[in-house]
């Protein structure tokens, strides 16, 4: 049975599933994609005695004045916070302490046991956390206070990554079930290669973390939800759930919503 026999095969809520995980899973292509971007080096422009040239850090430190040519940088951390030469090993401190977030949560969430259906409700609402945090840390100044944010963002949004191959191995009968992974590992990298695409024209991380990646996760998580709420998903009082934290020690309650 070929490729587009099976989706024929397929009941069309099934279908639908597969699209929203797809886009979401492409999103969570985009959160670690945008690493080497938020945090791309600047171009310096260096000055001595006679004239004035495009240069890099390891040019201008400590051999020319300098100042950073924002015409010709990508607006990065790195930048806003001008991360370099004498500031520049905060860099990979901020980098392993957003990092960490994805090694918190893959080694405590991926081992989860739950039923399908909390399994789905973990993932929504730390999607949602993740999301939010990450819009969050487009509207802050100070970077520690962005660090922390976006740490957040890192660390919620990897629940998805640690579990949704469990979960659409539990939801999916065959032959969907063999397909899926393939189509969830294509979307992620087609996702990555999109998001990257993106900085082509997007230069400003806050608009990278704020519009393509935030804004479309929580659309599309509440589109996830629309979608179980017409196949006996109630999601009371998720909202306070998701604030509460309630969601990572007893992932939503019980079948019926509660």
């Amino acid at each position: 049975m070929d490729f587009l026999s099976i989706l024929r095969s397929s009941e069309k809520k099934h279908i639908y599933l597969i699209i929203i995980l797809c886009f979401l899973h492409a999103l969570n292509g985009f959160i670690y994609s945008c690493i080497p971007f938020i945090f791309y080096d600047p171009i310096l422009t260096c000055h001595n005695s006679t004239s004035s040239f495009l240069c890099t850090q390891n040019i201008a430190c400590g051999n020319y004045p300098y100042e950073i040519n924002y015409k010709e940088s990508f607006f990065s951390i790195t930048t806003e916070f001008e991360l370099i030469c004498d500031q520049r090993f905060i860099k990979p401190t901020v980098q392993s302490m957003i990092l960490a977030g994805t090694a918190i949560s893959g080694l405590t969430m991926s081992f989860v046991k739950v039923n399908p259906y909390k399994r789905m409700k973990l993932m929504v609402c730390c999607y949602i956390i993740g999301a939010i945090t990450a819009i969050l840390s487009s509207f802050l100044s100070n970077l520690w206070l962005v660090t922390i944010t976006i740490f957040i963002s890192y660390l919620f949004s990897y629940v998805w990554y640690a579990n949704i191959y469990t979960y659409t191995s539990e939801i999916f009968e065959l032959p969907l079930k063999k397909i899926l992974p393939s189509l969830l590992t294509s979307s992620y990298g087609i996702g990555t290669m999109i998001f990257s695409l993106f900085t082509l024209i997007i230069e400003d991380w806050r608009y990278l973390m704020a519009f393509y990646y935030g804004i479309p996760t929580l659309i599309f998580s509440i589109i996830w939800i629309i979608h179980e709420k017409k196949h006996g998903f109630e999601p009371k009082n998720l909202v306070k759930t998701i604030f509460s934290l309630k969601c990572l020690i007893y992932p939503l309650g019980n079948r019926t919503g509660s």
